[in-house]
Order: structure tokens, then C-alpha cells, then sequence
């Protein structure tokens, strides 16, 4: 019989959400010896899809700015409607990702990407973000910039409403709460002519779903 385990409430692990964010490189590995004994509890995840769902006001926003999203392959996007309203829906397949339990801590690699384009502008101005991150030791979502080769930090996540479940094979996140970061914000804004994008803006919530 599987054992279904709940794991938490991010009541009880808010602390670990607040560390400052730091480069893609450095975010993957911790150096303290208290992080070492969890590492064999770490599990291997192959599989799997984040799905993220805008916030209300945030599809109105984008279209009252002239900005309209495009997935990015293999990612996928929906307009479902949410409470009453109209949201966005993007679904970005998980590449492979790496978890400890005890204490929560890891990183969730991901294929596909948004391409925002500003169709107000002359020029149609455009940036694609793409092959995201979710570094959850740092609570961060980083990601490539028009294809760049270094990931920035383009995302932070709010956990305080978060619900995390594991089995055996599984591994879920429901309720995490996406804000722009500095970063995101002005490269953002930057590309596509625009101040509609600012720090700690509320973007939506994402769930997580991994498989082995």
C-alpha cells in the first residue's frame, strides 16, 4: 500500500523562505555542514509539470498595456476563468529536479518558456523568459532571458499559504504565491517599453506536481 505523507503547512517552514537570493551557481549548493545530513534523504524527481495561474487583474493589466503572452514549446498556455474573471494559465513541463524533505531545500529544472510581446509599440517589442529554475532554498525562480546563458532571478515566491505533500513517487506544492522581482521587473519593463512590471508585484499562484 503507498503511504501518502503530508508533509507541512509552510507555517511551520516560513523561515526557510526568507534567505536573500543569490546567483543561479551559488544557489544550488550549500556549504554549511548542517545542510550535509539531509542530502542522502534527497529525492531524484524525472518528471512532472508546474502550472502557473495569474492573479485577478494581472491578464486585464497585460491587455490594457497592449502585452499578450505566447508559450514558449513545450510549454502551454490557457485562459481559464478564476473567480469570476478571466486569468492566464501556463503549464511548463518539469526537466528534472532535486529535493530534501527534512529540511525542504532543492532545485526544479523546467523546459518551455513565455514570450511577452507589446503590440502597442512601433516595433512590437519583445522578451522571452524561459527554462525556469525554482530554487527552493532561496525562494527564488530564476530563468534565462532571451537566451542568455545565465540565469537571473526573474521571480520571488511567497509560501506562507503553501500545502506540500510527498509519496513515495510523488512530490506536490499547491498555493505558492508568485511576485516580479527587482530583476524581472526591469528587465520586464525594459524590453517592452512599459512600467506595468514592478518589484513585488503579485503575478499569481503555481503548483508543482513532480513524478520519479
Amino acid at each position: 500500500m503507498l503511504a501518502i505523507r503530508r508533509i507541512v503547512t509552510v507555517a511551520a517552514i516560513g523561515g526557510l523562505f526568507v534567505a536573500p537570493a543569490v546567483s543561479g551557481a551559488s544557489a544550488a549548493t550549500s556549504h554549511s555542514s548542517t545542510a550535509k545530513a539531509p542530502a542522502a534523504a534527497a529525492r531524484v524527481f524525472t518528471a512532472g509539470t508546474t502550472r502557473i495561474t495569474t492573479g485577478p487583474g494581472i491578464a486585464q493589466a497585460l491587455l490594457k498595456n497592449g502585452i499578450v503572452t505566447y508559450p514558449t514549446k513545450p510549454a502551454r498556455q490557457s485562459q481559464p476563468s478564476v473567480g469570476g474573471g478571466s486569468a492566464i494559465q501556463f503549464t511548463f513541463p518539469v526537466a528534472s529536479g532535486r529535493i530534501g524533505l527534512t529540511p525542504l531545500g532543492g532545485n526544479i529544472y523546467h523546459k518551455g518558456g513565455i514570450l511577452f510581446v507589446n503590440k502597442q509599440s512601433n516595433n512590437y517589442k519583445a522578451i522571452e523568459i524561459s527554462s525556469f529554475v525554482i530554487n527552493l532554498n532561496h525562494a527564488t525562480v530564476f530563468g534565462i532571458v532571451n537566451g542568455a546563458k545565465v540565469r537571473v532571478p526573474l521571480f520571488r515566491f511567497n509560501a506562507s499559504q503553501t500545502k506540500l505533500w510527498a509519496g513515495t513517487k510523488w512530490f506536490t506544492a499547491n498555493g505558492v504565491g508568485l511576485t516580479v522581482s527587482t530583476t524581472g521587473a526591469t528587465a520586464l519593463n525594459t524590453a517592452l517599453g512599459t512600467s506595468m512590471f514592478t518589484p513585488g508585484l503579485a503575478l499569481g499562484t503555481a503548483r508543482t506536481v513532480l513524478r520519479v
